[in-house]
């Protein structure tokens, strides 16, 4: 294993959006040693990552074609481009890190939090292994990132009988890498179970938000406790 390769983790890591999600995981691969190529939208958000110690890409296709160029590792495949775009691109950036790696490139994951558009994105890509850390707050942006996010938490690996088993291992050894724990899931039940544990209560917050009104200041620290998803975006 290379000086600069964090432990079971090929490096670099590619890093396509750098908010809470994608900025934890470059925190986290570069407290560990590692190495991670980033891109995010947001120039200030550019300019905090690269001084934290990101290699800046000039495009997300440049993320990929960096990771694939630039790793340490043996095979493309055991490099990882994790896709951390909002909700609503995640599915274009999916398809255009697939298309700019190839069936041969390196192994592209998601985080998105509804999986139907970016499985459909991906139409069965052979680099493609979808993934949900379940993992976050209610704050958002690189400054809310934090390396220890993961720690201890489940992080949802979706695979079927047509993921290869060499791209569900190198999505594994990065979230071990980042102190979470892998669960294997069938892509085809996700967005049910997050419905019940994830965005059932983000909407029940946002109601009892809305329901308390201009009594929400005076109350105590129970609901403001039971409401407090509801700051997120």
């Amino acid at each position: 294993m290379a000086d600069d390769e964090p432990a079971g983790c090929a490096s670099p890591v590619g890093v396509i959006g750098l908010g809470l999600i994608g900025g934890s995981v470059a925190g986290a691969v570069l407290a560990a040693g590692g190495a991670v190529v980033g891109w995010d939208p947001d120039p200030a958000t550019r300019d905090h990552a690269a001084a934290a110690g990101v290699t800046i890409a000039p495009s997300p296709e440049a993320v990929v074609a960096a990771v694939a160029d630039g790793g340490v590792a043996d095979r493309a495949d055991d490099r990882v481009v994790v896709v951390a775009a909002p909700l609503d691109d995640a599915p274009g950036v999916v398809a255009a890190a697939l298309a700019t790696g190839g069936p041969d490139g390196p192994t592209v994951t998601d985080v998105a939090s509804v999986k139907g558009p970016v499985l459909a994105a991906a139409a069965g890509h052979p680099a493609y292994v979808t993934s949900h850390p379940m993992a976050g707050t209610e704050r958002s942006g690189w400054a809310a990132a934090s390396p220890t996010l993961f720690v201890g938490a489940p992080w949802l690996v979706l695979v079927d009988d047509d993921t290869a088993l060499s791209r569900i291992a190198a999505v594994a050894r990065l979230v071990l890498a980042l102190g979470a724990r892998p669960v294997p899931l069938d892509p085809a039940g996700h967005d049910a179970v997050l419905a019940t544990i994830s965005h059932l209560p983000h909407v029940l917050a946002a109601l009892l938000t809305l329901q308390a009104g201009p009594a929400l200041p005076l109350a105590a620290g129970s609901l403001h406790g039971a409401a407090r998803v509801a700051a997120g975006d």
